[in-house]
């Protein structure tokens, strides 16, 4: 928020001994990595159904932490938010916990006939559509982002729907 007086006020209320609040006057910045690291965990569920090892999941997580400083102030936000809890604590936690549900969309749409959440076992999954509005943003304004638009592709794909991320890892040079 931009008021800090109201901002400190409501961390107060929100934390405990075991919830801390991080706080930021980023509220563009935050709201984008809110939605991209749902993006981000889908790849990184997709790198667990492909039985990649853990090095590679490091290599998406590093990935989309350069691309999500890339982003953000194109998008109106701050790069360093990429940093902060609401980036790379975000993407870490939803792309690694086994709970998150967009990781476990991606890994389960590598054996997958359908893309359809319901199908595959889960309710909503708010990367899919994440992906899509996204990426439309950033075609619009002429923005780069190759692991979101790969992500895009693989949940626009109507089979092999691992196959953009398969090539996107093979043709990265580093």
């Amino acid at each position: 928020g931009k008021n800090k007086d109201a901002v400190h006020t409501l961390k107060r209320a929100l934390e405990s001994k075991t919830v801390k609040v991080a706080t930021s006057s980023d509220i563009v910045g935050v709201s984008y990595a809110m939605a991209l690291k749902n993006v981000y965990a889908i790849a990184l569920g997709m790198c667990d159904g492909l039985g990649y090892a853990t090095n590679t999941k490091a290599l998406i997580i590093t990935l989309a932490i350069q691309e999500l400083r890339e982003v953000l102030p194109k998008l109106g936000g701050h790069a360093e938010t990429a940093i902060t809890l609401a980036g790379i604590g975000d993407i870490f936690v939803s792309g690694v916990s086994a709970h998150g549900r967009n990781r476990t969309f991606g890994e389960r749409l590598v054996s997958a006939k359908t893309r359809d959440p319901v199908s595959l076992g889960l309710g909503t999954v708010e990367g899919i559509e994440a992906a899509k509005a996204v990426r439309n943003i950033l075609s619009k304004k002429k923005i780069r982002a190759p692991l979101i638009k790969t992500v895009a592709q693989c949940l626009s794909a109507t089979s092999d729907f691992e196959r953009p991320l398969i090539k996107f890892i093979e043709r990265l040079a580093l």
